[in-house]
């Protein structure tokens, strides 16, 4: 049985570091500092959900029929999937409220439901217009 590498220290918790590598076949070692593989530190659940979303090529709502879960718990894992492996990264921007998304629309609707005033109330051209087309002054 292969066991995964640990990555933090049982003692306490610090990042380990890779310093020597064996060969399986010739029992050749490297000895020297080595950067571990970003993807190596990710828990079991991030690692399936990693395979599982690359599997679904990127389709959202195939991982979230996959793994029986819904549309905002796989926008979620993804999120925390990209923290874990680019933490240096700002976080997406967070969607707005739902209600005040609403509320923009609703306020947008109201203004367009009365039409504009073109004219000056006190405009002499104001009454040579009728449903918007200008008569001919005779």
């Amino acid at each position: 049985m292969v066991y995964s590498a640990p990555t933090k220290c049982s003692v306490c918790g610090s990042e380990l570091q890779i310093t020597r590598l064996t060969c399986p076949n010739c029992s050749s070692e490297i000895t020297g500092t080595f950067a571990p593989c970003r993807y190596c530190s990710l828990d079991e659940k991030q690692k399936l959900f990693l395979d599982t979303f690359l599997k679904c090529r990127g389709n959202i709502k195939e991982v979230e029929r996959t793994l029986s879960v819904s549309y905002p718990t796989v926008k979620n894992m993804l999120e925390d999937l990209l923290a874990a492996l680019f933490p240096q990264d700002p976080p997406a921007p967070a969607l707005p409220d739902t209600q005040e998304v609403l509320d923009l629309l609703e306020k947008k609707k109201s203004r367009h439901r009365k039409p504009p005033d073109f004219f000056p109330v006190n405009n002499p051209y104001q009454n040579n217009f009728q449903g918007g087309i200008p008569h001919e002054r005779q």
